[in-house]
């Protein structure tokens, strides 16, 4: 940084960008740090010695000196030399580099300095951020680099939650201290268990063998175990959990759309709660305060659906409605054509959170219990978006962790043998 006479200053910013140097005026009242401040050194020397100066509680690296400051601190002289020399702020950076800190913090309106701290700098706050924003931004990095940081005091009455997995993958990559005791693996337990026993037939080995050729035979089967084990950490499997009853008597209000043949029974629940139920079709949409849309339509046709809402501008949320396409209690048949829309349902919600209500599958027979469930997933009541009534009560779908095939008696799994081709997604 240069300061002092402009027409020596413009002389040396000419050579710099002539050389390819970007150079770039700062917005100052004064030219401080240069000889364009002399003549207001001794008045401002008068005033310092009207302010009580006291030591500093923490070390103070002086951009005068560029070293660790002492009581000169304490003088007015000092605070008359730090408006007219130079500022010795990489010296400074050296010094505290030599102590051990390897982390800066800048407190100031924007990052000016932090950039000329090769990396190790972060800004509290920044001239295009939200200041509240910028001071997390900055607590965040500290806390990268390793600084420790009282969240406690910053989010007070906050909770810890678990950092996210890789999509799919459900695995940590996050460093984690080791435990003290390592857990044996489910592997590792099911092999000594054998070897305890003597089961030598678990691991294919001849009780004739030599350990020259058990050894490899050992190794094989935890490897495959191991592999298979991992496998079946990430299967997944739909199961059904029972939900409660909306309380009270739930109602629906404005105007609900509902589209397909064969709903009389849903347009006669969804009047009965108080909803203005009309039967539409999909050329018959146009935009208007709607409530909610109700589909009693095929995959193909519930495409086309979600098309005209969008281009007729109906963002009210979307329920389809099925039967028999879950299979949820004993003597459930599925519909292949039925469970298709829960697949494509459950795409739409992804891609269209705005506009998705949910999907609810009936049973065949409509009862004032069903109805009433119905009404009660419509409103919201569940906070369920995935939902099965039956006769038995009304159930929530749930992603639960494939428990991994075989049992704990040792004996070997039934193993799934396909054939033609298959589709994982």
């Amino acid at each position: 940084m240069l300061s002092g006479d402009e027409g020596a200053v413009q002389a040396v910013v000419d050579v710099l960008a002539g050389r390819g140097v970007r150079v770039r005026r700062l917005r100052v009242s004064h030219a401080f740090h240069s000889a364009r401040m002399d003549g207001m050194l001794a008045e401002f020397g008068e005033v310092l010695q009207g302010v009580e100066f006291r030591a500093p509680s923490v070390p103070v690296v002086s951009n005068v000196s560029g070293v660790v400051a002492g009581e000169e601190l304490c003088s007015p002289g000092y605070w008359v030399r730090h408006v007219r020399e130079t500022v010795r702020f990489a010296d400074g950076l050296s010094t505290l580099r030599e102590l051990g800190v390897g982390s800066f913090l800048e407190l100031g309106p924007d990052g000016t300095l932090t950039a000329l701290a090769d990396g190790d700098g972060v800004s509290v706050l920044h001239r295009d951020r939200p200041e509240p924003t910028a001071a997390m931004a900055a607590l965040g990095g500290l806390y990268v680099r390793g600084i420790q940081v009282d969240w406690g005091a910053v989010f007070p009455g906050g909770r810890r939650v678990d950092l996210p997995t890789y999509a799919f993958q459900r695995q940590r990559f996050w460093l984690e201290s080791s435990p003290e005791q390592p857990a044996t693996s489910v592997v590792d337990a099911a092999f000594w268990d054998a070897v305890e026993r003597g089961d030598l037939g678990s691991f294919g080995i001849d009780a004739e063998q030599p350990l020259s050729a058990a050894l490899p035979a050992l190794s094989s089967w935890r490897r495959h175990h191991q592999e298979r084990s991992l496998v079946e950490s990430w299967r997944y499997r739909l199961d059904w959990s029972p939900i409660g009853a909306v309380s009270g008597q739930p109602s629906l209000r404005g105007t609900w759309l509902v589209v397909g043949e064969g709903g009389d029974d849903v347009v006669a629940v969804l009047r009965a709660a108080g909803a203005d139920a009309r039967v539409v079709t999909t050329v018959e949409l146009s935009a208007g305060p709607v409530a909610g849309v109700v589909s009693l339509l095929s995959v193909e046709a519930t495409v086309l659906l979600l098309q005209a809402l969008v281009a007729a501008g109906v963002d009210a949320p979307l329920w389809c409605v099925t039967r028999g396409a879950v299979s949820v209690v004993d003597g459930d048949l599925v519909d292949p054509d039925q469970a298709g829309i829960w697949g494509l349902g459950r795409v739409i919600g992804l891609e269209h959170p705005d506009r998705w209500g949910g999907l609810v599958d009936l049973p065949a027979e409509m009862d004032d219990r069903v109805g009433g469930a119905l009404v009660g997933v419509l409103v919201g009541g569940t906070g369920e978006d995935q939902v099965a009534i039956r006769a038995t009560g009304t159930w929530g779908a749930r992603l639960e962790r494939a428990t991994p095939v075989g049992d704990a008696g040792g004996e070997a799994p039934t193993m799934w043998c396909g054939r033609g081709a298959a589709l994982v997604t």
